[in-house]
């Protein structure tokens, strides 16, 4: 590619960039932002509006017209151009989620499913037949680019899922699996679900200090994700993360743990249960162990005295080994963390060298969604992303 061109290139991807940003711009308002003459911005965004990217829109505004006596014209991304699938497959469910040229999400479903027991071949049909049915009931199902997939494991860049071993799979080619039953549509990249979750998250707070931060999604199992510098830390084959595997105590609460002592066999939902009725508690869910916590019964607290100590523990050693701003934790069993803030903290405190400081915390606002929504986003990022190949040539990455 010349110069010329890539530079052109570079500064399209910017213009997408900044209106994703900040919605409808002018055309001075982007000159300004790109640092070019308001020529070259406009001629940058006929090109866009020429392939659909983006369109004008009238700006009403009091502000406007205070300014100039009369409305102007705004730039804006066209919002049905392109359309983002997310499917997160989880032990008990599929999420889908569907988001447009904005990032928002356009449409949603959930499929109850036990996916570790049924056939690999099976599950993807099913998959197959979801999406399809999902697709169709879009405005415009023709926009649909591809989907991204997420499970709880971690995949290589080869679209296959290396483990996840509470379904069961070592190995998988899932890629190829799930394309066989989605006829033209593409699964554009697979991913683990907690670095999804951990994008869905920073995407929905969109606050500085969550770009330095560590993510924690309690689940079944417990999967984790770096981030430094707003960019998800992979590690040297795409594993890093898997912080349920820490090893935190000499052996756990669940004797089923596939690590004896790690963070999961104390803190999974599995885990937090299995304690609750060691202490002597009813319930079987975890709705019901949270309505009991919320009743203060004993037993209920017992247990999540018990997880909170050793989720602390877990904390505090990636505390000391990453340095975060800040922690969010995710997924149905982090709501535990509500009720014991105070002694989750503690923990740490307990764990860490005198006077270190104990990183904020925060409890995810996001449901079952997170890891559909982040799959879908991370389709869309690879969307409006500067194509290194473009620019620097075949092999550039």
């Amino acid at each position: 590619m010349s110069t010329i061109r890539a530079v052109r290139h570079i500064n399209e991807s910017r213009v997408l960039a900044a209106l994703l940003r900040q919605g409808g711009m002018s055309r001075a308002d982007l000159a300004r932002e790109l640092g070019v003459t308001r020529a070259t911005a406009s001629s940058i965004v006929s090109s866009l509006a020429e392939i659909g990217f983006v369109e004008d829109e009238t700006d009403m505004s009091a502000e406007r017209e205070k300014r100039t006596g009369r409305p102007g014209t705004m730039v804006r991304l066209r919002a049905d151009h392109a359309i983002f699938l997310g499917v997160d497959i989880a032990i008990d469910h599929i999420s889908l989620a569907a988001i447009d040229m904005n990032a928002k999400i356009i449409a949603q479903d959930r499929i109850a499913c036990d996916c570790a027991r049924l056939p690999l071949d099976d599950l993807c049909a099913l998959i197959g037949r979801q999406i399809r049915k999902f697709t169709q009931r879009l405005a415009s199902p023709d926009a649909v680019q591809g989907l991204n997939v997420v499970v709880p494991g971690p995949v290589d860049q080869n679209g296959n899922v290396v483990r996840a071993p509470l379904l069961g799979w070592q190995n998988v080619p899932l890629r190829r699996l799930l394309g066989a039953h989605l006829g033209s549509l593409p699964v554009t990249n697979l991913e683990n679900d907690a670095n999804a979750f951990a994008i869905a998250e920073m995407h929905r707070s969109r606050r500085d200090d969550l770009l330095d931060a560590v993510y924690l999604f309690i689940e079944d199992g417990v999967g984790g994700c770096i981030v430094n510098g707003g960019n998800l830390l992979r590690g040297h084959d795409g594993s890093a993360g898997e912080m349920g595997h820490i090893i935190v105590g000499d052996g756990g609460f669940l004797a089923s743990a596939l690590i004896k002592g790690s963070l999961e066999g104390y803190v999974s939902r599995p885990a937090l249960l299995a304690r609750y009725q060691f202490h002597g508690g009813q319930a079987a869910s975890l709705v019901g162990f949270l309505a009991a916590l919320a009743n203060d019964e004993r037993s209920a607290r017992l247990a999540a005295s018990d997880w909170s100590h050793y989720l602390g523990r877990g904390l505090a050693t990636l505390v000391s080994v990453v340095n975060p701003e800040r922690i969010v934790l995710g997924g149905q069993a982090a709501a535990v963390f509500a009720h014991t803030r105070a002694e989750v903290q503690a923990s740490i405190r307990a764990h860490l060298l005198p006077g270190a400081k104990v990183t904020p915390i925060d409890l995810s606002t996001m449901g079952d969604e997170a890891p559909a929504f982040g799959a879908a986003l991370m389709h869309h990022r690879q969307f409006f992303a500067i194509d290194n190949a473009l620019v620097f040539g075949a092999g550039a990455s």
